[in-house]
C-alpha cells in the first residue's frame, strides 16, 4: 500500500512552499542590483569636489572700529581640492580678487583644502571699497556673490551675508550721491 506522506511547516503545505521559493531568485537579483548601485553611488561621491563658501563682515580683535571682509572656505567632500583664486560677482560682472589684496592672518592663494580643511580670508573694509571703486556701477544693483575658482576647472558660489550686502550696496549709494 502506497501510504503518502504530506509534509507541513509553518502550517504551509509542500506546494504553498515550492511556490514561495519561486521569488527566491528574483529577491535575490534585486539584492544584487541594490548593492551595485549603493556601491556605485559611494563609490563616484567621493570623487566630487564639494566646498562651502561664507563672506561677511568681521569686527578686528586688535583694531577698535576696524572691520573686515571675512572669507571662509571650506572643503565638506572628501576630494582634495585646489583652489585657484576667489571672485565677486553681480549680474554679468566678475571682478577677481587680487591676492595682494588680503589682510594678515589670511591664507595662501593658490591652497589645497583636504576634507575638512579651511581657508579664511581677510580684507580691511576701507582697501575692499577703494578697489571697488574702479568696479563697474551695476555691481550692487542684484545679488552680490562670493565665488571660488578650482584647478579643475569648476565654480562654487554663494550669496555673500545679508549685512555684507547691504554695507555694500550702501557704499555704492552713497558714491553715486557724492562723487
Amino acid at each position: 500500500m502506497d501510504a503518502q506522506i504530506s509534509y507541513a511547516f509553518l502550517g504551509l503545505s509542500e506546494a504553498q512552499w515550492e511556490f514561495i521559493n519561486t521569488f527566491a531568485p528574483w529577491l535575490s537579483a534585486i539584492g544584487t542590483i541594490a548593492a551595485v548601485i549603493t556601491s556605485l553611488y559611494l563609490a563616484m561621491r567621493d570623487r566630487i569636489i564639494k566646498l562651502k563658501i561664507a563672506a561677511f563682515f568681521k569686527k578686528s580683535k586688535f583694531e577698535r572700529d576696524t572691520h573686515y571682509i571675512a572669507i571662509y572656505i571650506t572643503n565638506i567632500g572628501h576630494r582634495t581640492a585646489n583652489v585657484l583664486s576667489l571672485y565677486w560677482k553681480s549680474r554679468k560682472t566678475i571682478y577677481e580678487q587680487e591676492r595682494t589684496e588680503f589682510d594678515q592672518g589670511s591664507s595662501d592663494l593658490p591652497i589645497k583644502l583636504s576634507d575638512g580643511e579651511e581657508a579664511k580670508y581677510f580684507i580691511a573694509e576701507r582697501r575692499f571699497k577703494f578697489n571697488f571703486d574702479n568696479f563697474k556701477s551695476d555691481f550692487p544693483k542684484g545679488t552680490i556673490i562670493i565665488g571660488v575658482k578650482t584647478s579643475t576647472g569648476k565654480l562654487f558660489e554663494s550669496k555673500v551675508d545679508t549685512a555684507l550686502q547691504t554695507a555694500i550696496a550702501e557704499y555704492f549709494k552713497k558714491r553715486e550721491d557724492n562723487p
